[in-house]
């Protein structure tokens, strides 16, 4: 801030919150502009109640599982939570531990680290925090209403190596909140690298210098618990898979038994020793069962151990079968068409139908459909 502006302003009503960025009387954002001669007042953020739910990430992954490769979201917790007890533990200890504090999880994607998390809060949850899984869609001038937490808080920031501004507000209200009331910062993240040296350096916040990072190795490393994870695997969305649309009439627990009939030398691959890659392997290992007892007539022998392809690939052929169900359905007879729509909706994300309707817009080639269509497909794809 210049000389000028610290003379309008009493020093008492100004508290630095960032590098570009102060709060004045505690209340609004004075956002530092262009030469620095000009300041942004932005108004006081809204009041914590109001935002809570809108900010939080898990709202939006209540309803039904649209497609298959829905029961994979860690959020469902489709598959039951196995290990990881020394984290937990770890975990536990640190939101044991009064005041401001931040714990860093990494690890490759799919190891489990959005699992995990969701595992901890809700354990936090049954002991009265307050758990906010803080969606990338939060403004980051209204995060100042963190700094009056109504109890415990414990706020949790996936990919959060993609998300350095709000993180850097979301710790500034963190640390003006009162010193007697546990407010938890977990970051997660697929690296420790770059980002992480870089965030420490520009909140200049002493305690991030002392955070020790968790590193989230493989879950299944040993080749006898994949067998018997990827069995629990198999049975847990064998009775899940009912519930999406379309898949309610095959017989699942027939399917399962002859899934699990296969052999187990293919889990002893690379790369099965991580959770995800173990439960897309089950759950096309069931697509797959049952489109070859639709093909066959439902009599015929376990399927071949030997499927080409990996379960990425195979999880794919199976979700462009119901992406073009769908978009037929919904009026949009071109299969290149539904796969645009569903490629800027997985790269730019839509977090409700007004900001569905806004990115279809932009889409080349669904200009030729009617209004009454796009909304069908942006109520899809939000």
């Amino acid at each position: 801030m210049t000389a000028r502006w610290k003379r309008l302003l009493r020093p008492a009503d100004v508290q630095a919150v960032g590098e570009r960025a102060v709060a004045v009387g505690g209340n609004a954002f004075a956002v530092v502009t262009g030469d620095n001669n000009n300041l942004t007042f932005h108004p006081p953020g809204p009041d914590l109640q109001q935002r809570w739910l809108e900010w939080d990430d898990l709202v939006g992954r209540v309803r039904p599982p649209r497609s298959p490769s829905a029961l994979l979201e860690a959020h469902r917790a489709v598959v039951p939570f196995r290990g990881r007890a020394g984290v937990l533990e770890e975990l536990a200890a640190w939101c044991a531990e009064p005041g401001f504090g931040v714990h860093l999880v990494y690890g490759p994607g799919g190891q489990g680290k959005t699992r995990l998390a969701r595992r901890f809060t809700d354990g936090l949850v049954q002991e009265r925090w307050n758990v906010l899984w803080l969606g990338r869609h939060a403004a980051v001038a209204d995060l100042t209403a963190l700094s009056s937490p109504p109890g415990p808080v414990a706020v949790v920031v996936d990919y959060a190596e993609t998300r350095p501004d709000q993180l850097l507000a979301l710790l500034r209200a963190a640390l003006r909140s009162p010193e007697t009331t546990p407010f938890k910062v977990l970051l997660l993240a697929r690296t420790a690298d770059d980002w992480w040296p870089e965030l420490q350096d520009r909140a200049r916040i002493e305690d991030l210098y002392a955070v020790r990072g968790t590193l989230l190795s493989p879950l299944e490393q040993h080749a006898d618990d994949r067998v018997d994870a990827y069995r629990q695997a198999v049975d847990a969305l064998a009775g899940a898979l009912p519930q999406v649309l379309g898949q309610e009439e095959h017989d699942w627990p027939a399917l399962a038994a002859r899934v699990l009939a296969l052999p187990a030398h293919r889990l002893h691959l690379p790369g099965m020793e991580s959770a995800l890659t173990l439960h897309m392997t089950a759950l096309a290992d069931l697509l797959d069962a049952a489109a070859d007892a639709v093909d066959e007539g439902g009599d015929r022998p376990p399927p071949s151990p030997d499927v080409p392809g990996s379960a990425e690939e195979r999880l794919l052929s199976h979700e462009r079968v119901y992406w073009r169900a769908v978009g037929e359905a919904s009026g949009v007879s071109r299969t290149k068409d539904v796969e645009a729509a569903l490629t800027a909706a997985f790269l730019c994300g839509a977090h409700d139908q007004q900001e569905a309707r806004a990115l279809l817009a932009r889409v080349p080639g669904l200009e030729r459909y009617s209004p009454n269509t796009l909304d069908t497909v942006s109520e899809w794809i939000a």
